[in-house]
């Protein structure tokens, strides 16, 4: 069975190749080497059967359809990591006891409507 979006590594490299301006950018933000990139660049290049880089030796510029490609798939990324958050977020909700140690003038005064804030936030805590 063909795996459907086992490309997603080359859409990543293509984003943050543009978002560093450089492959040399890039290649260092993603800690791998400009080759590996330019590489990925060009296999979503051939699977998309159009130029989304023009490539010079001194700049990168994006086609119109990169630019388009770039955007959608911008936003495909940003509600992966909003779903990602949001299940995070269900399953990793604070629980738990603490014990603190503080200064008896400061327990009294000012720890309560702190504690309290807290414990509104955070209510299996």
């Amino acid at each position: 069975m063909a795996r459907r979006f086992d490309h997603l590594g080359d859409v990543e490299a293509f984003i943050r190749v543009v978002e560093q301006g450089t492959v040399s950018a890039a290649a260092v933000a993603l800690a791998t080497t400009p080759s590996v990139l330019s590489r990925a660049l060009t296999r979503l290049e051939s699977r998309l059967g159009v130029q989304l880089l023009r490539r010079t030796t001194r700049r990168l510029s994006l086609t119109d359809a990169g630019r388009l490609y770039l955007e959608q798939t911008r936003l495909a990324f940003t509600q992966i990591e909003e779903a990602e958050r949001t299940i995070r977020g269900q399953e990793g909700e604070l629980s738990g006891r603490v014990r603190m140690s503080v200064p008896t003038t400061y327990g009294h005064h000012r720890l309560p409507p702190l504690l309290s804030a807290f414990t509104r936030q955070y209510p299996a805590v």
